[in-house]
């Protein structure tokens, strides 16, 4: 199994989604004082065990990762557990907020975390690295609407794996702004479209009482919210089309 896991994770194409990935989950739980069960571990080791770039055939690879659990391992009761955790990872990723476990939350943050610190930039690179067969233009299409998928989403990692509220707020925060900031640079290559004007200033209730420590931020009163709907109004229909 390592051997297999090993081959299939230092792929000539995988730039982000390699063995410094899988590591860098293993650092975070460790930062976040997180005790991982064993399916978890198990699970962070196979989530992305399969990733084929195009991918083929009509399985996603997260749920090609998930039946390559079954080949190592007899017990079903883990198989399952394992596989499912490893099948939130894909959920988490699809327009509508997934209702799952606490233990499967925990895992889906510690892969989508780094959207929230400034690894998220050499992440992007890495990214753009392994889709490097398609075109600018290809590109920024697919990852422009993926972007809008994903800003507009409500949740991206759950409360469960948060300390409370106010860091999942937070967090919420500092990853859209990352997200909507590089939607911006995508549409900053064409003339008719400006980058977007949306970050929160300092004076903002949200931003404040978010940094104060408050467990129920209160609503934006800077603008910055509305001039992001107002924004994506106006223009993400020339950037999906």
């Amino acid at each position: 199994m390592i051997y297999d896991l090993y081959k299939r994770y230092t792929e000539p194409h995988r730039k982000y989604h390699g063995l410094a990935h899988i590591f860098r989950m293993f650092e975070i739980a460790q930062e976040r004082g997180i005790d991982l069960s064993r399916e978890q571990v198990y699970a962070i080791w196979f989530h992305d065990a399969v990733y084929d770039i195009p991918n083929e055939g009509e399985a996603s690879n997260e749920q090609k990762s998930a039946d390559l659990v079954g080949r190592f391992y007899m017990h079903r009761d883990f198989c399952d557990r394992v596989k499912e955790i490893v099948l939130a990872t894909e959920m988490v990723l699809k327009p509508e907020t997934p209702d799952l476990t606490d233990e499967q939350w925990q895992v889906c943050g510690l892969d989508l975390y780094d959207l929230g610190t400034p690894n998220y930039w050499p992440n992007r690179d890495l990214i753009r690295q392994e889709f490097s067969h398609l075109g600018d233009e290809e590109w920024r299409k697919g990852r422009s609407t993926f972007l809008s998928m994903l800003a507009d989403k409500e949740t991206l990692i759950g409360e469960p794996f948060f300390a409370s509220i106010c860091e999942m707020d937070d967090w919420h925060l500092r990853a859209r702004q990352h997200m909507q900031n590089e939607f911006g640079g995508l549409a900053d290559s064409r003339e008719d479209t400006p980058p977007p004007p949306w970050p929160h200033t300092r004076e903002c209730h949200f931003w404040s009482d978010c940094h104060d420590g408050l467990d129920t931020p209160r609503n934006c009163n800077c603008g910055a919210e509305k001039r992001r709907e107002a924004w994506l109004e106006k223009h993400a229909k020339k950037l999906t089309d």
